[in-house]
């Protein structure tokens, strides 16, 4: 199918030493849980560490299974789902706070990314109670401090991009109270907090054995349970459990019997982050190894580009036109991607309009057939010049 797919921008080059470096390993097999406490003892874990870091491979954690870990801030427990880095690194964790701590004043270099699941946070912002979702944007700052009943929450950090900006701070109430929230056409309720051409954030609330299909494109999901559990191909999902699931595929969800109230990121595993890249190559830089590159032998081997993600609007071999009897265009291929800009351009009675009306779903083609992405709603807007 033809694309009007968007330009990639260009990476910066790397040093030419770094291009004989393999990828890290990574620690992502589920399997792996158990033995994730001698791991963090070693000597590696103390400098760097590489847990679930590979963006490529699918994983279920189940965090009932892993100890809490002390850290060097008094009063804060962890405990580590996928983490590439030192002590500042990009990271998925679950944090638990003693009632009534306070953190001196810090920045966001990277982002950071989190959900109040129990307890209450308050910094420079607003109070965020649980079933609070917050975003602070890189470069942003706070001085976090605890309620008296302390505080737990999943945080994502490292994990944005500079390639689209946000404000400073975000936060949205995901609790059953909120209005917003809407039910789907698969039956499920839905939240949508933020969406953007890199990844897309809503939460959806299942009843009790609830059962459907969930369709993951290849740009990648990712799944944390707030609240009750849920199984599918993976596995079973519990309560603050983490799924990854990389590769496009066709899962079916069952809720267990008290339900469950989902956290879903998706569109986001090929995209840019800010500082997991800049990171990465800190560590190839100081890892890699000489390469002699007037050998006639050398040989260097790069991975094969990444495939686009579906387009949002797919047209498949399509007829249109006024009538049935009055066609304008006919054998339309072609997909539009979700961060595209698209000028249709042409005299009076061209069908512009028309066309248009065939891409938001109010006019059915009379052959072929126009696709939009679940995620996606259209709508039609006209503006007169005199």
């Amino acid at each position: 199918m033809r694309r009007l797919a968007r330009l990639a921008r260009p990476m910066a080059a790397l040093p030419a030493a770094c291009c004989a470096v393999p990828l890290p390993r990574t620690f992502c097999e589920a399997k792996k849980e158990q033995s994730l406490d001698q791991f963090l003892k070693s000597d590696k874990a103390q400098k760097w560490i590489e847990l679930n870091s590979d963006k490529s491979q699918s994983c279920l954690v189940n965090t009932d299974t892993i100890d809490w870990i002390q850290t060097a801030a008094g009063g804060v427990r962890r405990k580590m789902i996928e983490r590439l880095g030192g002590e500042v690194a990009r990271a998925t964790t679950v944090v638990s706070f003693e009632p009534n701590a306070s953190f001196p004043s810090h920045r966001h270099e990277g982002g950071e990314e989190f959900i109040v699941l129990e307890g209450d946070w308050f910094d420079d912002w607003a109070t965020q109670p649980s079933y609070t979702y917050v975003r602070n944007y890189i470069g942003s700052r706070h001085t976090p401090r605890i309620g008296p009943k302390g505080c737990t929450i999943l945080v994502k950090l490292c994990q944005m991009s500079t390639e689209q900006t946000e404000p400073d701070h975000s936060q949205w109430d995901i609790s059953s109270s909120n209005p917003s929230w809407r039910r789907s056409p698969n039956g499920r309720r839905e939240l949508r907090v933020y969406e953007s051409p890199f990844e897309e954030v809503h939460f959806e609330r299942w009843e009790p054995h609830q059962t459907g299909q969930v369709e993951v494109d290849g740009a990648g999901e990712e799944v944390f349970v707030v609240e009750g559990s849920f199984v599918d191909e993976l596995g079973e999902h519990r309560r603050w459990s983490w799924c990854r699931t990389a590769e496009a595929r066709r899962l079916t969800r069952r809720a267990g019997p008290e339900g469950c109230l989902l956290y879903i990121k998706s569109r986001h595993l090929k995209s840019p982050e800010a500082q997991s890249r800049m990171k990465m190559l800190t560590k190839l830089q100081e890892e890699a190894v000489a390469v002699d590159f007037d050998d006639p032998y050398l040989q260097l081997d790069f991975p094969a580009a990444s495939a686009l993600p579906p387009p949002c609007i797919s047209v498949i071999e399509a007829a249109f036109g006024y009538t049935s009897d009055r066609i304008l265009y006919e054998g339309l291929d072609f997909g539009v991607d979700c961060d595209s800009r698209v000028a249709i351009v042409g005299p009076n009675g061209a069908g512009k309009s028309t066309f248009l009306k065939l891409l938001d779903g109010s006019l059915e083609p009379t052959k072929g057939f126009v696709r939009l992405s679940s995620y996606m709603d259209c709508t039609n807007a006209a503006m007169q010049h005199t």
